[in-house]
């Protein structure tokens, strides 16, 4: 992930008897200090609830918290660093110790070198699969990955979507159906190869998408927006307003955009669905706290996945009829009808307007 700017935790050891170490931290300009612990185990209970890349240990610690410490960032925060610092005597910070990147452990290096290298190493960036809007699989940066063939591209999107073990029979059912099925057998197995190969020619390692041999995308170190959405969905009283808000500014066009497959035909509109449910509560958080300008984004975007769920126009109507926007209003409704013949509550609201 390329870093411009370092979401950072403080854990001070009872061995820090350097205050110092904090402000400095504060007056750093790539440095946005989000919070300040002196417990581990509520700093652990915190972690998978922020959106933080560094979390920043004041003085020695033992062993075992930084065993404690890697494990939970493993299965919220794979991209986090970790560091052990001390204040050396000419008043900067020294990194003693690079507790997740075993080329550094150990090796004594000053802190504003430390991130300077951080920083230059995130441009190697983490591998995007896009699946939202137009679709991009590849690093930011370069061109997306090249799937020449148009079946080897539809089943690469076929296993993304599904992420799931997957038979023989069923795939050859949803990509071939109607072929001889030694036909479609060979294909099968010659698109897979395919796959494989364009994965290995882009330089995507299989720590970041395997296919494994009972046909799962198998998805490690890599940002995919379609697991975002799915784990948000599955947590959203977890995540604060601001989560939720920089979420959604993420996301921008309809599942899949442009394709049609018939595999995929009734469940684009469920994986739609499930995106605007969030913007939906965005919408209403928003309007609770009286920020006009994410309430209206959220509603657009959740209008652009489904211009027929009547509640998003009827939110969005009110809103610019109450904030005196009548030309906003009438052009979204000419809009609206563009979808939806005229119906009786709507005229009636229409009328009013």
């Amino acid at each position: 992930m390329k870093l411009d700017r370092f979401n950072t935790l403080l854990l001070r050891t009872e061995s820090c008897k350097c205050t110092q170490i904090e402000r400095i931290l504060e007056l750093n300009n790539v440095i946005n200090l989000v919070g300040v612990f002196s417990n581990i185990n509520l700093l652990v209970s915190v972690i998978k609830y922020l959106n933080i890349n560094l979390i920043a240990i004041a003085g020695e610690t033992c062993s075992n918290e930084k065993a404690i410490l890697k494990n939970e960032l493993t299965k919220y925060k794979s991209d986090c660093k970790i560091i052990e610092l001390i204040r050396d005597d000419d008043r900067s910070l020294i990194v003693i110790d690079d507790v997740r990147n075993s080329k550094h452990t150990s090796s004594r290096v000053k802190f504003d070198e430390f991130l300077t290298m951080s920083i230059s190493e995130s441009f190697q960036s983490i591998l995007e699969i896009k699946l939202f809007g137009k679709v991009f699989i590849g690093y930011k940066g370069l061109e997306k990955i090249s799937l020449r063939a148009k079946k080897t591209e539809e089943l690469f999107l076929f296993l993304l979507h599904n992420n799931k073990k997957m038979t023989r029979d069923t795939l050859i059912e949803n990509l071939w159906r109607g072929y001889d099925y030694e036909v479609a057998t060979r294909q099968l197995y010659n698109n897979i190869y395919n796959i494989r190969k364009a994965l290995k020619d882009y330089g995507i390692n299989r720590g970041e998408i395997l296919i494994d041999s009972e046909y799962r995308a198998i998805i490690g170190d890599a940002n995919f927006d379609l697991k975002n959405l799915e784990y948000v969905r599955l947590n959203i009283d977890n995540f604060s307003y601001k989560e939720l808000v920089d979420f959604s500014n993420r996301y921008e066009g309809e599942y899949l955009e442009g394709y049609d497959y018939e595999w995929l035909l009734n469940e684009k509109q469920q994986v739609n669905n499930s995106l605007v449910d969030i913007f939906m509560l965005v919408a209403e958080q928003s309007l609770e706290r009286e920020d006009y300008v994410n309430h209206e984004a959220a509603l657009l975007k959740a209008f652009q996945l489904d211009p027929h769920f009547n509640k998003i126009t009827d939110m969005l109507l009110n809103y610019y009829l109450q904030t005196s926007q009548k030309s906003k209003a009438l052009r979204h409704y000419q809009i609206y009808n563009e979808y939806l013949k005229q119906n009786d509550e709507f005229t009636e609201f229409y009328d009013n307007v």
